[in-house]
């Protein structure tokens, strides 16, 4: 045990600090902290370590640089006593009283925000681009991350946040939202029509003032005016596959580790939307004849695949082509996740008196982007 001598050295010492690096420093002298100041002494390090104990030495600088709470346009006035709240409080620190805020709501005190399932009709809440909201409030309110909502405000187009069981849920989030400074709008999976693929197509023929599209399927001609055409949409058509074989031996389960492999596959597509025709037409690079570009066609069909939105974005001023939903694939997950399904493979030969039993877990992204896609041309 130290001597008391060394006790009283170290509270003159940490005295001096918080003289020193007063407007650094917070006023409570840490560990980290006497070693910035180069003391070197182990006793103090002991007794520093001893009477702040819950103090994180490597988090400590990135906590004190790091904003907490909320700003003074983010709190909630208290209807009775007029104080600011925090936005999440359901009711006033000071007096008690309720306050009406975006997460007072049910006997959990939160707006439920769960999503129906897949096969249920959900309501989509849409933040419109052209507005800077509060990103902290939104965040709290949709238990997102504040990141994620400065990503989504910062993308130019409208972007799904929740989807929600009832329209009147999803109004209520809506109306929060655009108290925080955004623009909202809702869309529901019916008007989406994710079921009412967008029709698949073969080829396309440029003339002058028209756009014929050839019907992959029959020999059904598909024309539209050149004034008529109004959005173009790409992405990818993305399929992740990962498949576990457990060996069996005597017709009982095997204790050595199932193998496992993983395959992922995709292809870029492009959907055109023309004027009063909701449901859009659908270029996929298997099956499409790209002669239509002429010189310009490549020997690769990724390539040909984007030469030939180009062509057609440029045909006309005006046409809006959107290449950004790649990179918002991330950001989509939370709110219109891929689909999901498991393929039981049955029982398979893997060798001379050898049984495999094999499973399949498949990630598919195909509903997700016609979502985007449909969402795009509702919201134009």
């Amino acid at each position: 045990m130290a001597s008391n001598s060394a006790i009283n050295n170290y509270c003159d010492l940490r005295d001096q600090l918080l003289n020193v690096h007063e407007p650094t420093f917070p006023q409570f002298a840490t560990p980290r902290v006497l070693r910035q100041a180069n003391t070197g002494s182990s006793v103090l390090k002991y007794y520093a370590a001893r009477e702040f104990p819950m103090q994180d030495p490597v988090q400590i600088d990135e906590n004190f640089a790091a904003p907490t709470g909320f700003s003074r346009e983010e709190m909630l006035a208290c209807p009775k006593c007029g104080k600011p709240n925090a936005p999440t409080r359901g009711s006033c620190l000071y007096c008690a009283a309720g306050i009406e805020n975006p997460v007072a709501k049910g006997g959990s005190g939160k707006l439920d925000l769960s999503s129906p399932d897949a096969h249920e009709e959900g309501i989509s809440v849409i933040i419109l681009p052209g507005a800077a909201g509060q990103a902290r409030s939104a965040a709290a309110v949709l238990g997102r991350n504040v990141d994620e909502i400065g990503q989504i405000a910062a993308t130019a187009v409208p972007f799904p946040v929740a989807r929600l069981r009832t329209r009147e849920l999803a109004a209520e989030l809506g109306g929060h939202l655009t108290r925080f400074g955004f623009m909202c709008s809702t869309l529901a999976d019916s008007e989406l029509d994710i079921r009412n693929a967008p029709r698949r197509i073969r080829g396309i023929e440029f003339t002058t003032d028209l756009l014929r599209m050839l019907d992959f399927n029959t020999t059904a001609v598909f024309e539209a005016a050149v004034d008529e055409v109004r959005l173009l949409v790409a992405g990818r058509h993305a399929v992740s596959r990962s498949t576990t074989s457990e060996h069996l031996k005597r017709g009982k389960n095997n204790a050595k580790k199932p193998d496992e492999s993983k395959e992922q596959r995709d292809e870029k597509i492009l959907d055109i939307y023309v004027v009063g025709d909701e449901r859009g037409f659908r270029i996929r690079t298997s099956g499409f004849d790209f002669s239509c570009l002429g010189e310009a066609k490549t020997m690769f069909a990724n390539d040909n695949i984007e030469l030939l939105a180009d062509r057609i974005a440029r045909i006309r001023p005006g046409i809006v082509l959107d290449k950004g939903y790649d990179d918002l694939r991330h950001l989509l997950d939370a709110v219109w996740e891929p689909d999901f399904h498991r393929e039981a493979q049955g029982l398979h030969r893997s060798g001379l008196g050898r049984l495999s039993r094999q499973a399949s877990d498949v990630f598919d992204n195909l509903n997700q982007f016609t979502k985007y896609s449909r969402m795009r041309n509702k919201l134009l």
